[in-house]
């Protein structure tokens, strides 16, 4: 009897540890999927937004350019 409750008893606590570190494992596979994919799906969301920022900064730059020839050629038409 005492042998029975003592081999339930090393059973039901390698169950337990096995169950915990089971557990302990999914938690850590879910930590790292989410930290390996919140920074891609961030990149993707803000990827237009860095592109359409880009794409306007060169245009106001093509726009100055545009303008300060303009200004030069006036310019030398006066003189």
């Amino acid at each position: 009897m005492v042998k029975k409750i003592y081999m339930f008893g090393w059973k039901s606590l390698f169950f337990i540890i096995s169950t915990f570190f089971i557990f302990i494992a999914i938690i850590i596979l879910i930590f790292r999927l989410i930290l390996f994919l919140f920074p891609i799906i961030i990149t993707l969301i803000a990827l237009p937004f860095i592109y359409f920022y880009i794409k306007r900064k060169f245009k106001k730059e093509k726009r100055k350019r545009k303008k300060s020839s303009k200004i030069i050629d006036a310019k030398y038409s006066i003189k």
